[in-house]
């Protein structure tokens, strides 16, 4: 026997089933992303700009300022994404107990 026939009746594997995810779970993840990126990337952009003797705020504190305030709406994003996966969550549960 050659190797080519020994390939030709290998069986597929398992069939994959592909669940789809919850609604409001990517943005669940990208509010996450955002809590967690933006203070650092203020911090970084601050200290790349230097000091500033001449500046009312220091590029340092304004950098970390906007950082922070950009992880309150990722928070937010957050928030309300968790919110929807839990009502939706909930929804689907309430369907299944009627079926049942």
């Amino acid at each position: 026997m050659s190797k080519e026939n020994e390939t030709s009746e290998i069986l597929p594997g398992h069939p994959v089933r592909l669940v789809p995810t919850p609604e409001g779970f990517w943005r669940l993840v990208l509010g996450l992303c955002v809590i967690t990126l933006a203070p650092l990337f203020g911090f970084l952009y601050g200290s790349m700009r230097g000091d500033d003797p001449d500046a009312l705020i220091p590029p340092l504190y304004l950098g970390l300022f906007v950082g922070f305030v950009l992880a309150g709406l990722g928070l937010g994003m957050a928030i309300l994404g968790g919110r929807k996966m839990w009502t939706a969550n909930r929804q689907g549960s309430d369907t299944e107990e009627a079926d049942e």
